[in-house]
């Protein structure tokens, strides 16, 4: 069978760009042969979340007062 196990998982600067990449080893297993892999995931946006969470909340502000000025039907 074939299957895979993520070993370990780690965040760290690895080029020194500032910016906090993420390196995960996993172990796979496919007709029979046993692998080890490297994958590292580079982050290119600095603060995603920064960057989006204002955006978000100032479209459900006014989202929230939109829907306060409709009249409620019943």
């Amino acid at each position: 069978g074939s299957g895979a196990r993520i070993n370990v998982v780690l965040a760290f600067d690895i080029d020194a760009d500032g910016y906090t990449d993420i390196a995960v080893a996993i172990d796979s297993t496919d007709n029979g042969l046993e692998t080890v892999e490297i994958a590292v995931l580079e982050n290119a946006i600095p603060e995603f979340t920064t960057l989006l969470a204002p955006i978000v909340s100032v479209i459900g502000i006014v989202l929230w007062n939109y829907r306060r000025r409709q009249p409620v039907e019943q």
